[in-house]
């Protein structure tokens, strides 16, 4: 998430000492500690490299790609209805700090991408104790193998209220004109298979 990657920005006491701007944050350290456990451990995010990437122009989401490609969900890129669980992360109180304990909440959701937008605003209680959120859909495979594929991010908008980022490719969604681009292509096709016809109609001769 943006406030991982630039934790400053959301930082008042930064904002108060860098009012000018003067100030070029410089990483020092970074820590991490999976929701099931209470220990830090340091982590080498290499947020330099290559593979770290903004998702979207707000920068309010970023993919980081592991070298070794040996961690985590495999994504769903593809566009179209989905029916999946969207998974809270709420924190045990209002403080969120490094005691903080995490539970999760999950909610059935049903997505359909429409408009060439892959942002989906979203309602939830308790918005004040939640640090984050993972939108995951089900892949049934042979064998009642049943794989989880990670869909979307819960991320903060610029009104600091959650919303839903889908991985989905922004090129792969289907327009809310489709119908009348759909339409038109219809016309255009019939136009030129009448010109078509036309075109190995048999010329008619004279007769000596």
């Amino acid at each position: 998430m943006g406030n991982v990657i630039e934790p400053w920005k959301d930082d008042a006491d930064y904002q108060r000492v860098n009012v000018d701007n003067k100030y070029k944050p410089v990483y020092f350290w970074s820590y991490q500690r999976a929701l099931n456990d209470s220990v830090y451990k340091a982590v080498e995010l290499d947020l330099d490299k290559e593979y770290t990437k903004p998702v979207n122009a707000d920068k309010s989401l970023w993919l980081h790609e592991d070298v070794q490609r040996d961690f985590g969900l495999t994504e769903d890129k593809t566009a179209g209805k989905k029916n999946g669980t969207l998974v809270w992360a709420y924190a045990n109180t209002n403080v969120q700090d490094s005691a903080m304990r995490v539970e999760l909440r999950q909610v059935p959701m049903q997505v359909e991408l429409k408009g060439d937008s892959t942002i989906i605003p979203v309602e939830l209680q308790d918005a004040e104790r939640v640090i984050g959120g993972l939108y995951v859909v089900p892949k049934y495979e042979r064998g009642g193998r049943v794989q989880f594929l990670l869909a979307g991010v819960a991320v903060k908008g610029a009104d600091a209220k959650w919303c839903l980022q889908m991985l989905a490719v922004p090129t792969d969604i289907t327009p809310t004109n489709s119908s009348d681009s759909a339409e038109k292509k219809e016309k255009a096709g019939k136009k030129k298979d009448k010109k078509k016809d036309a075109s190995i109609e048999p010329t008619p001769t004279k007769s000596k």
